[in-house]
This record gives structure tokens, C-alpha cells and sequence, in this order.
């Protein structure tokens, strides 16, 4: 038996042409592509108990003061490094997106986006086509390049703001983002996670079901059925196979998993709108907590938002 030894991280102090401090680790620093940087309390804008490196906007400082601050300690870290954000169109993707263009300053960085045309995921693209979208090219209708504008960064600080409020009305005000409207698209399918009304069941939790109805009888088969229904595939299977495991537990039950899957008599109704699921667990969606058992906000299809 060995004792396991690590070495201590080294850090290295460094400041910019603008003064402003920051440390890095040695070993990361020695790396080809990775840029990183620990910001200090020195070289920003804030003042009294904010100063004067204060890079929240959640804590009370200015906002104006905020945002020179995280473009100074960008510029510092960067040191010429160039910023491109790749990202993929479907609903995961834009979430992470929208917060992260809340906290970039316009003009730092530019986005390479995938999928809006016809769906593809920046892994499944060969090397050539991601140099021609490096390059700003369109790999054939696969993507674009794009630089992160006050537009661009304005729409996904707009969206994350609504994603994270306690209750879900602002989401219909950011349905529309000319800027990049794989935003709005994702804000939409994002709507159809909520309780659909009569059903109690969100988009993805109905769409594993008919799977299982039309003959999926695997977590892994209902899953791959229920991502084919999607405009834009986003889940995990972790992430569904935790819905299946909700859809089958509780005393109102709507699934049977005893290494087949197969509706119970209540999953069947709940499908034929006979009647609503009781069972739901509490769960959030963005800053919104849905409650177990019957939801205080739902889809309406027919109308097309949250009521």
C-alpha cells in the first residue's frame, strides 16, 4: 500500500497593462489554449464595501461599476487571448448560453452557433467543418460565427432574468430575440416543461409515455423515442430515465418498470385525458418551484402559454 502525495498548487501573481491584478496556477498556465485567471479585491471600480474588484451583480453595486469591473479582469485574464463561444441551438445549450451573455461585456468575444437551420451538435461535426466555422464560414448550413454584441448580450441577460424569477410570466416577453432566435426557441420549449393543463404531465414526461404506448419497453428505448420527437434533442438519458423512475413511483403510479416497461390502468387514462396525474414531485424550473401534486402554474397548448 502507497500514501498518495499531491503537490501543493503554485500561484503566480501577474497584472495587467491596465493594472490590475490576478493570480493563475503554474501548471494550468503551462497549457496550450487554457485561459484562466483568480481575480483579488484590486484594480476595479467599485467603492466602499464593494471595492473595488467586485465582479457580482447580485450583491448591490452599481451595475455600470460591475460590468467595467468583469470587462477589465476579461481583458486582464485574456491578454489577447481570443473568446469564441461554441454552442449548440437546443434548449440546454441556449439556458447555459443566456447566462453567460448576462455576464460577458459586448465586444469581448464572438459565438460560433450550430443547429439553426437543421439540427447538428458541435460534436458531430467533422474537423474540417469546425475550421470553416472557426474561419466564419457556414459548413454547408451547419452554423455561423457571430460576435457577441450589445444585441446578442442583451437578449440572453433578458432571457436568464426571466428564466430565473420565482414565477414563470416573464418567460412570454423573450419568446422573440431577433438577435439570436434559437434563444426564443429554447424559451418556448422551456414553457412546454411546465404542467399541461388536464394532464398534469409537461411535454417531456407525455412524450415517454407514448413511448412506452407505442411499444418502448426499455428506459433506454422510451428515451431514444421520446429525443426523436424533439425539434432540437437536449436531455440526457440520466435525466429521463429520472422522469421514467417519477412517472413509475408515488401511489398514483403511471408506469409499471419491473425490467419491461408498460402503462398502468392510471397512465392509460391520464393519456386519454380521462383524467389528471396526481402524482407529480415537486421540481423546479428555472427560479420557479412547482409544488407536488397540483401545479400552481400550467401549459395551456391550445393557447400557447403558461396560465
Amino acid at each position: 500500500m502507497t500514501e498518495a502525495r499531491t503537490q501543493p498548487a503554485v500561484l503566480s501573481p501577474r497584472r495587467s497593462a491596465e493594472g490590475v491584478p490576478f493570480l493563475v496556477f503554474g501548471a494550468l498556465a503551462e497549457l496550450p489554449g487554457l485561459v484562466h485567471g483568480i481575480s483579488t479585491r484590486e484594480g476595479g471600480r467599485s467603492a466602499g464595501p464593494f471595492g473595488s474588484l467586485n465582479v457580482s451583480l447580485m450583491v448591490g453595486d452599481e451595475r455600470e461599476r460591475v460590468l467595467e469591473n468583469r470587462a477589465r479582469l476579461a481583458r486582464a485574464v485574456a491578454d489577447g487571448e481570443e473568446l469564441v463561444l461554441w454552442f449548440e441551438t437546443d434548449l440546454y445549450d441556449m439556458l447555459q448560453l443566456a447566462q453567460i451573455l448576462d455576464r460577458l461585456v459586448p465586444g469581448t468575444a464572438t459565438l460560433i452557433i450550430t443547429g439553426e437551420e437543421r439540427f447538428a451538435g458541435v460534436g458531430e461535426l467533422d474537423p474540417a467543418e469546425l475550421r470553416e466555422l472557426l474561419d466564419g464560414g457556414d459548413a454547408g448550413g451547419l452554423g455561423r460565427r457571430l460576435p457577441v454584441d450589445a444585441a446578442l448580450a442583451e437578449a440572453g441577460r433578458a432571457v436568464w432574468t426571466a428564466v430565473r424569477q420565482p414565477e414563470p410570466r416573464a418567460l412570454a416577453a423573450v419568446t422573440d430575440t431577433a438577435a439570436l432566435p434559437a434563444l426564443g426557441d429554447a424559451v418556448r420549449r422551456h414553457q412546454q416543461q411546465y404542467p399541461w393543463r388536464g394532464s398534469n404531465l409537461n411535454r417531456t414526461e407525455r412524450a415517454l409515455l407514448e413511448a412506452v404506448q407505442a411499444g418502448a419497453r426499455t428506459r433506454m428505448h422510451a428515451f431514444v423515442a421520446q429525443q426523436r420527437g424533439e425539434e432540437r434533442p437536449f436531455m440526457g438519458d440520466s435525466t429521463a430515465f429520472a422522469y421514467l423512475g417519477a412517472l413509475a413511483g408515488g401511489p398514483d403510479a403511471l408506469l409499471q418498470d419491473n425490467g419491461s416497461l408498460r402503462l398502468t390502468a392510471r397512465g392509460e387514462a391520464v393519456l386519454a385525458g380521462g383524467r389528471a396525474w396526481a402524482g407529480r414531485p415537486e421540481r423546479w424550473l428555472g427560479g420557479v418551484r412547482l409544488p407536488a401534486g397540483a401545479p400552481p402554474w400550467s401549459w395551456d397548448p391550445a393557447a400557447g402559454e403558461i396560465v
